[in-house]
Parts: C-alpha cells; sequence; structure tokens
C-alpha cells in the first residue's frame, strides 16, 4: 500500500477505509481454502467492511486502545458524533448524484454529461 501520511483524523479514517478493502482481498486468503472462498467478495460487501474500518477515527475506544490520548473525552465524542452524522448526510446526497448520473449517463449516453452531473449536483447537493 502506498500511502501520504498525514497526522489528523481524515487521513487516518482513509487509511483505515483502504486497510478495511484488503481484508477482503484474494491475496490474503490462503490457498488451502476452497477456490469460491477464495475469490473476490462482493463490492457491497468489502465497502461496508471499508466504511466500517474507517469509522474506528472517531471512535475514542478505539483510539485509547491504540495509544492515543484524548485530552476531553466528553467534547471528543460529541464532536466524533456531530461528524459522523454529518459525513453520512453528505454521503447520502452524493449516493443520490451518482446513481442518479450513471441511470442518466446509459439511459442517454449522447447527451451532454457534463450539463446532467452539474444539474444533478445543483438538485441533489444544493450546490452551484
Amino acid at each position: 500500500m502506498l500511502a501520504n501520511i498525514v497526522q489528523n483524523e481524515y487521513w487516518m479514517g482513509t487509511l483505515l477505509h483502504e486497510l478495511g478493502h484488503s481484508v477482503y482481498s484474494s491475496k490474503n486468503i490462503p490457498a488451502s481454502q476452497p477456490y469460491l472462498l477464495r475469490c473476490e467478495s462482493h463490492i457491497l460487501a468489502t465497502e461496508g467492511v471499508a466504511m466500517m474500518f474507517e469509522r474506528f477515527s472517531k471512535q475514542r475506544g478505539w483510539i485509547e486502545k491504540v495509544g492515543l490520548k484524548v485530552a476531553d473525552p466528553a467534547a471528543f465524542d460529541e464532536a466524533a458524533r456531530k461528524m459522523q452524522r454529518n459525513q453520512l448526510l453528505i454521503f447520502s446526497r452524493w449516493c443520490q448524484v451518482m446513481l442518479r448520473f450513471e441511470k442518466g449517463m446509459y439511459e442517454n449516453p449522447d447527451q451532454d454529461l457534463s450539463e446532467l452531473w452539474w444539474k444533478l449536483v445543483a438538485k441533489y447537493q444544493h450546490l452551484k
């Protein structure tokens, strides 16, 4: 894995997310297992595990277990809860754009895809 490490929560979450993907990599499954168990997992499973790993960066218990100190546990827990909520809300809007863009792209690949993209971004993310 090639990683540009920056000492903050964002990049710790990113690193944990990518490590979560590696859990389901067929490179980590012993050859002694049956072939069907050595195949790559469905993207839904690998993304779910990666997102679960990413959440560790906002869990005080995990952070303390890896040896980091949290100066104000109550403030940390409150900030982490708000950050997680906000990230999930933003992600839910991002998913709306991606789903509808891909659907629209396959329905009419000859349309102006840039126009479609920005129309969806404006509608679902309220960005111009």
